[in-house]
């Protein structure tokens, strides 16, 4: 679970997810020619969900590592960091 999750005992960041996913990722591309199917589900905690997703996202496609910066917004504190 990442850290901060109320119902998680794990202690993972997104920068432990994002590393895991790349590992996953290159060892796909490297071992298989087929398509990959990623799915995954939500949390307690609905920022942790939105960044983790965003986070996964952005390492699926390949693009660089997101900003921990959260622009403010009228739903700020729905999604500031836990």
């Amino acid at each position: 679970a990442l850290a901060g999750d109320p119902r998680g005992v794990g202690n993972l960041t997104l920068k432990s997810f994002e590393h895991c996913m790349g590992i996953l990722l290159k060892s796909f591309r490297t071992l298989s020619r087929s398509k990959l199917l990623i799915l995954g589900s939500g949390g307690y905690h609905q920022g942790n969900c939105a960044r983790s997703w965003a986070t996964m996202l952005n390492t699926i496609i390949g693009n660089p590592p997101l900003s921990n910066d959260i622009p403010e917004h009228d739903n700020f504190s729905a999604y500031y960091p836990s």
